[in-house]
């Protein structure tokens, strides 16, 4: 199984590169991005923290692009993939989607 996220967590590391965040928030970021709330378990207070880092991170399309190639490259099961045509009109706050046809 590890073989197969290996490109999936390569390309992670890379957009965590480009927003000095961890594979974990750009994980978080996704999942938001998709139009999903992610529901995370924290232990430490310091994951509350990165986990609203996370949130505030938002990926470019081609970012997004990358990952869903790699998880469709990889041919893991992923669900609720990326429509470009819903678009988050602020950062993820409790505050409504807007969806473009």
């Amino acid at each position: 199984m590890l073989a197969k996220l290996e490109a999936l967590i390569h390309v992670m590391k890379e957009i965590g590169d480009t927003h000095n965040a961890t594979s974990a928030q750009v994980a978080i970021a996704w999942a938001i991005a998709k139009g999903t709330v992610p529901i995370i378990g924290v232990t430490r207070t310091s994951q509350i923290a990165d986990a609203v880092k996370a949130a505030e991170i938002t990926l470019t399309a081609q970012e997004i692009h990358d990952l869903e190639a790699a998880v469709k490259a990889g041919k893991i099961r992923c669900i609720n993939h990326y429509n470009p045509s819903i678009r988050i009109t602020e950062p993820f706050r409790g505050n409504y989607r807007e969806t473009v046809f």
